[in-house]
């Protein structure tokens, strides 16, 4: 509430914060995170991705919140199909060849160099791979239940 105050010293803070955004492009991507919650990071344990536990970024052609629209989780690979989530179909959408674009943040990397990554329903990545798909099924049932269970038996 101080920054509204129309005293010399708030004035002056909001004057520098102003510029600061406008001029410093990470103090404006810091900032967003904050504001947006972007840049929080759950521990999802799973390993050292540097993604791991952080919010996925939909892409640009809005595909993947959209999929995750009706609370489900999402399997998203930046090439051809390699990695499945058959028997999770109700609960985890499967979106295939999202290239990723370079404003996309950490997640535009892995999808460009046909990666895939996994994200809960609230969009925060539980399972990342740059190779063969190591641990999916483990990271699937952790997050989304048994294979093969509908959701309400757990």
């Amino acid at each position: 509430m101080e920054l509204l105050s129309t005293t010399p010293g708030a004035r002056a803070v909001r004057r520098l914060l102003g510029e600061l955004v406008v001029s410093y492009d990470a103090v404006n991507q810091h900032l967003i995170e904050k504001l947006t919650a972007i840049g929080v990071r759950y521990d999802v344990g799973g390993g050292e991705h540097p993604l791991l536990g952080l919010r996925l970024r939909d892409l640009a052609d809005g595909r993947v919140y959209a999929a995750m629209h009706g609370g489900r989780g999402v399997l998203v690979e930046g090439g051809p199909a390699r990695f499945s989530a058959a028997g999770w179909e109700d609960r985890v959408a499967h979106v295939v060849g999202a290239a990723g674009g370079e404003d996309e943040g950490p997640a535009g990397e892995v999808l460009r160099g046909g990666g895939a990554v996994l994200a809960r329903p609230d969009g925060h990545v539980v399972w990342v791979t740059t190779g063969e798909g190591e641990g999916l099924r483990e990271a699937l049932e952790r997050w989304f239940g048994a294979e093969g269970e509908t959701v309400g038996e757990r």
